[in-house]
């Protein structure tokens, strides 16, 4: 029996070996290369089947490959599929274009990849064994029973059809004559949008020997179906084209499901750019305007509305709309109207339910006065969320259609979340209180230290995601906060009441990275005596803080994309998947844009991470907060150290306030420390404080040495002993271990 030959170009050796399994279930050998060279050298030897390959790849990538596959006599005709991770249509449809067969998205199951890969050698083998020596009956029998369309054309613009496979009735519902005796035909099929993504070029047909293109076309029952058409041009010696063979493809359902993932993304694009919108706005009600205008058009509204209770939660007192043009003013109507006038809708509200109305017929019957209301105004459907601030009803967001009924999707009922609760605490922090404005100007945040304006913008964009699950990247110099703020992220946000697991990236090796994020099962590697749960896993419900991101392998950044994306973990050593619920809070002191540049971290993942930073100031840019810095840690150490230090002297405060801090807020601290241990008085004085602050009596040095002279103080006092210098330091053992490696501490 001749066992037919795949060979697989993959990096990953866990994908290989699950591309290996799959296909040897269904009686393929498998030739595995892990790079495009060796690939392409395999290919050459054996000619196999069927090529399946990476697109993203180190050395040459997928697109190179196929590129010199096609290029070479020997392997030119070895049908290709792409293994991609992107659901983007632009490198698709690039892969398409310069000759690949089909592509497979990652993740898959076993049932699609074999149903894609059988197809594709399926197709091939029936072109390649029977096209040139088969009568056209004979062919046209052979191709029929094929689920794509063949047809070949005496020309390169589609007007001479020479023939067309019979399956056209079930991906169509037309007869191939009809194509074939109307050259008009084709063309008036297709969708008006889509014209021109077909018009053929000749040169592009004579430099790629083939096109493959994405296109709408008329179905005989009058629903547009999108078609995958893929050609190859013949020529005669002069480089004519004298006949176009290709197939067309229903992938309908494989668009359905690009524009959903499409939609998603930019769901959360657009709720992330109205968060931020609200940041320090000078101008509240024009960007609430425009937010709902952005809401409405995404969900296709005629009408979008935020109506504000009155501080005894009994009338509407404040309104906002948006109309798609200008079908009255709905103010008029809602603006300090009481809301015992709709009886039902105010109950479903005041009862923090959501509701939601495809058709007025569907409004029960105790709606009845909201139903003639509506109906009257010329609604045909709406979707309506109250507004809670502080587990209270503040007032409530919606969205109506005025010229057809809509069936609000699961995608639209998000959205309409996500956006009232950023309106709600909008609102409720301009409109309602002062109270929370005060909470701002206080020294502290959530343990955070401050009240400078650098500060306050902190404490507000923290206050403003407290509604939302976006992922947050928290960005720094070293000793800034940034812990503190992802501390206050969930403490503040809807997880607070699950776990919120940290994770310091910088400290796990490479090797272990994979296994203390994802966990492993026994067996898989040595050492591995017991199945482990990953961070991931012990965060389920809630939060996971990871810490120095910028310090994950490239390998590492590629597998944390695929849990953003997939919402999936895979432990070492399992075949299994398992679906996760966190929210993802990254933080790092390196400038990952420049990491990016220089390909030290992916620019998809940068851009996942990214969709909200909180900058944090350097404490050189916020000295007016070194008093109350000062005063906190004076007051801890007091209660730590048993101690009545009131406060420092004028000459510290004036050193203090001209030094440039490269520590910032941990050098501080370290120096109140240092303070504490050397003094003898209740004040700290000059003669206290790390020698480092002192150059020539006044001038002021810029290094870390009272941290330096701190550690190597502690050390001794602990008989040099790590772990518990860590804790007196009030640092992680991996950070201690770095900081004594970069100041070169030995023992004496």
């Amino acid at each position: 029996m001749n066992i037919k030959k795949i060979l697989v170009i993959e990096d990953s050796k866990s994908l290989q070996k699950q591309i290996n399994s799959f296909l040897s279930i269904e009686g393929f050998q498998v030739l595995e290369a892990s790079n495009g060279q060796d690939g392409l050298n395999l290919a050459e030897k054996y000619s196999p089947s069927l090529i399946i390959c990476d697109i993203m790849m180190p050395g040459i990538d997928g697109y190179e490959v196929l590129k010199k596959l096609k290029h070479n006599r020997v392997t030119s005709a070895i049908p290709f599929i792409f293994l991609t991770a992107k659901s983007c249509k632009e490198d698709v449809r690039y892969g398409m274009n310069i000759g690949a067969d089909d592509y497979i998205t990652k993740p898959f199951s076993l049932k699609d990849f074999t149903e894609t890969v059988k197809k594709v050698i399926e197709k091939h083998e029936h072109i390649k064994k029977h096209y040139d020596s088969m009568s056209k009956e004979m062919l046209h029998h052979l191709l029929s029973s094929s689920t794509a369309v063949i047809y070949t054309c005496s020309s390169s613009d589609y007007k001479n059809f020479t023939y067309i496979s019979d399956n056209i009735v079930s991906l169509l519902g037309y007869t191939p004559s009809e194509f074939i005796t109307n050259q008009c035909f084709w063309h008036e099929k297709i969708h008006r949008d889509d014209i021109g993504n077909v018009l053929f070029r000749p040169s592009s047909a004579k430099e790629n020997g083939s096109i493959s293109t994405e296109y709408r076309m008329l179905h005989a029952d009058g629903t547009y179906r999108w078609i995958y058409d893929k050609k190859k041009f013949f020529t005669d010696s002069s480089g004519n084209i004298t006949e176009t063979v290709g197939s067309w493809m229903d992938i309908t359902e494989r668009k359905k499901s690009e524009e959903f993932i499409n939609k998603w993304i930019v769901m959360e694009e657009l709720a992330a750019n109205i968060a931020t919108r609200f940041i320090n706005s000078p101008d509240i009600e024009k960007d609430i305007k425009h937010s709902l205008m952005a809401t409405a058009k995404f969900l296709n509204g005629d009408r979008a509305l935020i109506a504000v209770y009155s501080d005894d939660c009994k009338r509407i007192s404040r309104f906002y709309e948006w109309c798609s043009k200008d079908n009255g003013d709905s103010a008029e109507i809602f603006k300090e109207i009481s809301r015992k006038v709709f009886p039902w809708l105010n109950e479903k509200l005041m009862s923090y339910n959501l509701i939601n109305i495809s058709s007025l017929s569907s409004i029960p019957p105790e709606g009845e006065k909201e139903k003639k209301f509506l109906s009257a105004s010329g609604v045909k459907s709406f979707l309506i969320n109250p507004l809670i601030y502080n587990n209270t009803p503040v007032g409530f967001l919606g969205f109506l259609t005025e010229e057809h009924e809509k069936t609000w999707k699961e995608i639209d009922i998000r959205l309409i979340r996500i956006t009232g609760n950023i309106f709600a605490n909008l609102l409720f922090k301009n409109n309602f209180s002062s109270r929370e404005t005060k909470k701002t100007e206080t020294s502290s945040f959530y343990n955070i230290i401050g009240r400078s304006i650098p500060m306050r913008k902190i404490y507000t964009l923290i206050k403003d995601l407290s509604d939302t699950e976006t992922t947050v990247l928290i960005t720094g110099e070293t000793g800034t906060g940034k812990e503190l703020v992802a501390e206050a992220l969930h403490t503040r946000g809807l997880r607070r009441h699950k776990p919120l697991i940290k994770v310091n990236c910088s400290g796990l090796s490479e090797n272990l990275q994979e296994s203390e994020l994802f966990g492993h099962i026994k067996g898989s590697f040595t050492g591995a005596v017991r199945d482990k749960m990953g961070l991931f896993q012990k965060a389920e419900g809630g939060t996971i803080f990871l810490d120095e991101i910028g310090d994950i392998s490239i390998e590492m950044q590629k597998k944390l994309l695929r849990v953003i994306q997939e919402k999936e973990i895979k432990p070492v050593g399992s075949e299994n998947t398992f679906t996760v619920d966190v929210r993802i809070i990254v933080a790092t002191n390196k400038d990952l844009r420049e990491k990016v540049i220089n390909g030290s971290f992916r620019e998809d993942l940068f851009y996942r991470l990214n969709i909200i930073e909180i900058n944090l100031p350097p404490l050189r840019e916020r000295k007016d907060d070194i008093p109350l810095l000062t005063e906190h840690f004076i007051r801890k150490l007091n209660r730590s150290m048993k101690k009545n230090i009131k406060s420092i002297s004028k000459e510290v405060e004036n050193i203090f306030n001209n030094y440039s801090w490269p520590g910032n807020v941990r050098e501080l601290e370290n120096a109140i420390e240092h303070a504490f241990i050397v003094n003898h008085d209740n004040i700290i004085t000059t003669g206290d404080i790390p020698p480092c602050f002192l150059k020539n009596g006044h001038e002021y040095d810029n290094g870390n040495e009272a941290e330096n002279e701190l550690i190597v103080r502690t050390m001794k006092e602990n008989k040099w002993n790590v772990a518990k210098a860590a804790r007196v330091l009030n640092m992680s053992r991996p950070t201690l271990y770095k900081k004594i490696k970069i100041y070169n501490i030995t023992e004496a």
